[in-house]
């Protein structure tokens, strides 16, 4: 398993260690997922490696900050854009090959606010809007790929753990753990899959 970060070395060391004995089966790998030049490199790495790729995840996101929409604030909003769809972007057009090659799994986290549409996470909504939009796509041209968009609520991480924040919030591993349960258990046979349940 290669697990890319872009800055924070100290947590992704954590995060393979928690795994205690398995911890020897996760590879780190530090770059930018928006940046299509390392993704490059990243994929021939693969190829040498380990001849091919199963699973995708793409989560990855700038931080989410509630965001008015409103002229003064829209160079916000198009950066934020811009950043997070080249998050699932420069991924996807790098590795979706390999994928089809392998009949393997294209993960996309969404989230539950393209439906619930918050009044101030208009940057967020219609950000994860593009982002499945491109997943559709990719469904259609990509049809030996199994795409998965995951909607989670609201989830407990670093940006959301305050005292407000935490109010509602889902433990990530609880997502991870359905995640994993439907790669394991799929028999269904559409290209696109969407996960709303937890």
């Amino acid at each position: 398993v290669l697990l890319s970060y872009h800055h924070s070395t100290t947590e992704a060391e954590r995060v393979r260690a928690s795994l205690g004995e398995r911890s020897a089966l996760i590879e780190l790998v530090q770059g930018d997922a928006a940046d299509s030049a390392w993704c490059l490199s990243l994929r021939d790495t693969i190829r040498t490696r380990y001849g091919g790729l199963d699973l995708l995840v793409c989560n990855a996101s700038p931080p989410i900050r509630p965001l008015a929409f409103e002229p003064e604030k829209l160079g916000q909003f198009q950066d934020f854009l811009t950043r997070n769809l080249a998050l699932v972007s420069a991924p996807m057009s790098t590795f979706l090959g390999l994928l089809a090659n392998q009949a393997g799994w294209n993960i996309v986290v969404s989230s539950s606010f393209v439906k619930e549409l918050p009044a101030v996470f208009a940057h967020y909504v219609t950000a994860k809007c593009a982002v499945e939009g491109l997943v559709n796509w990719a469904a259609v041209h990509y049809p030996t790929v199994r795409h998965l968009v995951v909607r989670p609520p609201k989830l407990l991480t670093d940006q959301t753990n305050t005292t407000v924040g935490r109010q509602g919030a889902m433990e990530v591993e609880q997502v991870a753990a359905a995640i994993v349960r439907q790669i394991c258990e799929s028999r269904q046979s559409q290209a696109l899959q969407i996960m709303e349940t937890f």
